[in-house]
């Protein structure tokens, strides 16, 4: 059916939920993009300010660490506890990795993973005494400092002390099977370089020595008190302090995070989203992390590594040489959270406001079309001059009132001019009826003064008729006296014929105008 068609009781309550509609919808579309633009804009502009606020961070720590390197280098302590360690290396008899590993980690009665515990094992060695004498002052730095381990290396390349005593402990990093490890390129680098104030990093990579875990090493000289090329102080990172400087949760919601990611495109730090390490396990290839490592810096809205659109912030980490790139990034679905919770408010409000708008639009229609309604019937009913019907809305002030009042003129403009037209016929049927009467007061007139002369004349030719038949007895007897007498006598009784005919026709004519005239 053609909306047109419809009754306005239907059309008001259609058109006015309709704008109610459009306008919300209008207004939620608008609402929800300005929301959802603004939202992008403050969530990039958080992300961008966790980057730099965990680029700060992990710069912080690194600088202390690779300056904790350099002062502990030159710490009288690690110096004497160098040349304490070397001397009971050399010391002892036979091989001193057999016997220092024996001691220290087969013999040790500590556990897997607590061999830092053995403090003196009791031999009286040289060692013994030197180990007894430096290694709580080293396990309390280990500790304090969040250290995965500390060793001390000779400048043969020997592994004179370690704190945790792993496999690595007592073997040399130069020629031994551990001299392509972290701990080994490490001392080697700086080997080739081996001035005071060189610090030298290796990035992350799996250490056997730990089981395999991710490893990454400091190196720092250690010039004995004659200034003369004396060993290096190594510190195994941390990737637990590492990490934690960069995965704080404060302000990150429920995806977002941020971490660093090396050259091979490996995680350098754990996600906070994985239960296992996802150190150099979890591989991020994406355009922020090839900007970053490129030396570039922003935040913009693209996939993340595992394929949800996110908005990441991206820079480069640099640390001795070694450069990372680090990435601050929380999901659209997120961010947009919000953005849906108003439309999903909008969508209830628009449909409260739609209903109530109904309601209000139905009530409304039937205000007006009621009384039209009433309006059209009265027009109907005036139409078939029923004149007692009561036009209705009279007393109202709106445009209904002024279509009633228009609808009583009409109403009492009807009933004048049907009074009138009474009035009329009234005069015209008197005047028809003193037009008969008169015409037939004419016509009896006429007829008795015709009818008189008819009667006269017919007397008159009745007795003309007499006459002449008397006279044409008489002619007849005397018709043999006298031929002119006879034809006078003829022509007077075809004289007195034509007269009767004309008699009789003017009855006639006079009987027939009677007829009309009646």
């Amino acid at each position: 059916m053609s909306f047109l068609r419809l009754k306005i009781a239907t059309k008001l309550p259609i058109i006015m939920v309709g704008l109610a509609v459009l306008a919300i919808v209008a207004t939620g579309l608008i609402a929800a993009m300005e929301s959802e633009g603004a939202l992008e804009h403050s969530a990039k502009e958080e992300m961008r300010a966790v980057a730099a606020g965990r680029h700060h961070e992990l710069h912080t720590y690194l600088r202390s660490m690779k300056n904790e390197a350099k002062i502990l280098s030159d710490n009288e302590t690690v110096i004497d506890a160098l040349t304490a360690f070397e001397k009971g290396w050399a010391a002892i008899a036979g091989d001193p990795t057999k016997s220092l590993q024996k001691t220290y980690i087969q013999d040790n009665p500590h556990p897997k993973g607590q061999k830092d515990k053995l403090v003196d094992p009791g031999t009286g060695s040289e060692y013994a005494r030197a180990h007894k004498k430096y290694h709580k002052w080293f396990r309390e730095l280990q500790e304090t400092r969040g250290y995965y381990d500390v060793f001390l290396v000779n400048h043969k390349g020997q592994v004179v002390y370690s704190v945790f005593k792993e496999k690595d402990f007592a073997t040399n990093v130069e020629t031994g099977r551990y001299a392509d490890s972290g701990l080994g390129r490490v001392t080697q680098r700086l080997e080739k370089n081996f001035t005071d104030g060189n610090i030298v990093f290796e990035d992350f990579a799996p250490y056997a020595p730990s089981g395999g875990k991710p490893a990454g090493f400091i190196a720092a000289p250690i010039f004995d008190k004659a200034n003369e090329k004396h060993g290096f102080l190594v510190f195994q990172m941390p990737i637990d302090r590492i990490t934690a400087a960069t995965e704080q949760e404060v302000g990150m919601g429920d995806t977002g995070e941020a971490f660093l990611v090396g050259q091979d495109h490996l995680m350098r730090t754990d996600s906070r989203f994985d239960e296992e390490s996802s150190v150099l396990r979890v591989e991020v290839r994406s355009e922020a992390v090839t900007r970053a490592l490129n030396g570039e810096k922003g935040v913009f809205v693209g996939p993340n590594y595992e394929g949800d659109r996110a908005i990441i912030a991206y820079r480069p980490q640099e640390f001795l040489g070694t450069t990372w790139a680090l990435l601050a990034q929380k999901n659209m679905a997120e961010v947009d959270e919000p953005v849906a919770a108003l439309e999903r408010d909008i969508l209830i409000a628009g449909i409260i406001i739609a209903v109530v708008i109904a309601a209000i639009g139905i009530a409304f229609a039937m205000s007006i079309t009621r009384p039209m309604a009433h309006m059209t019937a009265a027009m109907r009913r005036l139409a078939d001059k029923d004149w007692e019907t009561e036009v209705p809305a009279r007393n109202r002030s709106d445009e209904l009132g002024a279509m009633a009042g228009a609808v009583q003129v009409f109403k009492d403009n009807g009933m004048e001019m049907e009074r009138l037209q009474r009035e009329q016929e009234e005069k015209d049927r008197q005047a028809a009826e003193e037009r008969r009467r008169l015409m037939n007061q004419m016509a009896d007139d006429f007829q008795n003064s015709v009818g008189g002369v008819v009667e006269t004349v017919s007397s008159a030719a009745t007795e003309l008729q007499s006459t002449a038949q008397s006279m044409s007895s008489i002619s007849e007897e005397v018709n043999s006296q006298a031929t002119t007498v006879a034809s006078a006598a003829e022509e007077a009784s075809t004289n007195v014929s034509t007269v009767a005919s004309s008699a009789e026709e003017l009855s006639s004519s006079i009987q027939e105008i009677s007829r009309q005239v009646q």
